[in-house]
């Protein structure tokens, strides 16, 4: 807090190059930085009662106890200043490495639950190779006999129809040949009874002959 001269008209304040100007005032409420605060620091006022008559002051204000400008209970300050209360400072020690030893039991607790389960995930995951592995041998061997069957029942069946045909042909060609030994018999029996049947055309020579005076004629056939 920075007071006037009465009649002040003007006022100018500088400490280390930050300054501040107000016009007509009495009291000035003048704030400094922290920073500034905790080292020696070398203020100037100026007053002015009119353009022509001028007052000056200059003061160098010592560093303030660091203490002193704590207004917290639970900071990272009393922390770092533990001198200015050391009973607090030493609770909030022990409740950061409190905290600190939980936290970290946490993080090993989850890394090894994190074990854990990425065993539990690898594992199902070389179960699971296991068995894709396993079914394309499955599927390669089932392909496999797939078209091995294939290819025998095609033999299978190339080899029926040659039998089939082969077959076929021998009876067929029985059939022939019994037929052909029944028929040809029936056609020799039917040509044998044609020629049998037939008249027999002999030639015959007729001669007439005149029988003596007194006799019958007679016909004599030759």
């Amino acid at each position: 807090m920075v007071f006037g001269p009465i009649g002040n008209q003007k006022t100018e304040i500088c400490c280390d190059e930050m300054c501040v100007i107000k016009n007509n005032v009495q009291k000035l409420s003048y704030e400094l930085p922290t920073e500034m605060l905790l080292t020696d620091y070398h203020c100037v006022a100026n007053f002015w009662k009119s353009s022509r008559e001028m007052f000056r002051t200059e003061m160098t204000c010592p560093a303030l106890n660091e203490c002193l400008l704590m207004d917290c209970t639970f900071c990272i300050d009393l922390l770092v200043n533990p001198s200015c209360n050391p009973s607090l400072a030493s609770v909030l020690w022990s409740l950061v490495t409190l905290t600190m030893l939980t936290g970290l039991c946490c993080v090993l607790t989850l890394c090894r639950s994190c074990h854990q389960n990425f065993r539990m995930i690898v594992a199902i995951e070389r179960i699971g190779c296991q068995c894709w592995r396993w079914m394309k041998r499955k599927t390669a061997y089932t392909r496999a006999r797939a078209r091995e069957t294939i290819r025998n029942k095609r033999e299978t069946l190339r080899i029926g129809a040659r039998e089939w045909r082969r077959t076929g042909l021998t009876r067929l060609a029985r059939i022939v040949a019994t037929v052909l030994l029944c028929v040809i018999p029936c056609v020799t029996a039917s040509q044998s009874g044609n020629i049998e049947g037939k008249p027999e055309l002999t030639p015959m020579s007729v001669k007439l002959m005149h029988a003596p005076h007194g006799r019958p004629d007679s016909l004599m056939l030759w």
